[in-house]
């Protein structure tokens, strides 16, 4: 998942309740690198709010363990901070309840979302954007290759997203890019 496929997503989604959580889902999920479980049992105090830097989330339970990944504020529709305090507001949110909720087709809203609810606010967006198919895999996999892309070390990636530095799946989704650095090809003028 590229970067220009989450603004795609986040443009897409409506101005509904659901579009906001779900904006805010994608937005929080791909910052912070989460899994779907772990983005599933965040509660509104893991999430914290600096207005100047951005988002600081606590994920209590990965499967690497606890971290805290701080999340940079973005600009416009793909602005972590602007779309969690949206949805946090517009929902009314309980501090110590779940960040992220099921909502019925009336908007009521329900109990926690599960990892796989979470899983589908990737494929539905996706299907608004008029993009191609996506998975949430694809949201911790496109910040480790758009990380890498900016310049990032594997030691920082690795951090953020819980993976142990010598992950071998966090060095293919490196690779994709270091393979097109390195190319002899480039600049010889093909």
């Amino acid at each position: 998942m590229t970067i220009r496929d989450v603004r795609a997503m986040s443009a897409a989604l409506p101005a509904t309740l659901r579009g906001l959580r779900d904006r805010a889902a994608l937005l929080v999920g791909i910052g912070a690198a989460a899994r779907r479980s772990e983005l599933a049992g965040l509660l509104c105090r893991d999430i914290t709010v600096h207005e100047q830097e951005g988002l600081k989330v606590g994920i209590r339970y990965g499967r690497s363990g606890a971290r805290r990944p701080a999340i940079k504020r973005g600009s416009g529709l793909t602005d972590p901070v602007a779309a969690w305090t949206a949805w946090r507001d517009a929902a009314g949110l309980d501090p110590a309840g779940p960040a992220f909720l099921t909502i019925d087709r009336h908007g009521n809203l329900g109990r926690r979302m599960s990892p796989a609810s979470v899983g589908d606010i990737v494929i539905n967006a996706c299907e608004l954007a008029g993009i191609p198919r996506k998975t949430w895999h694809g949201v911790r996999a496109g910040l480790a290759t758009e990380a890498r892309r900016a310049g990032h070390d594997a030691k920082t990636i690795a951090e953020l997203g819980g993976w142990s530095p010598t992950s071998r799946v966090l060095s293919a989704y490196m690779r994709i890019v270091e393979e097109w650095a390195g190319d002899a090809t480039a600049g010889i003028g093909l």
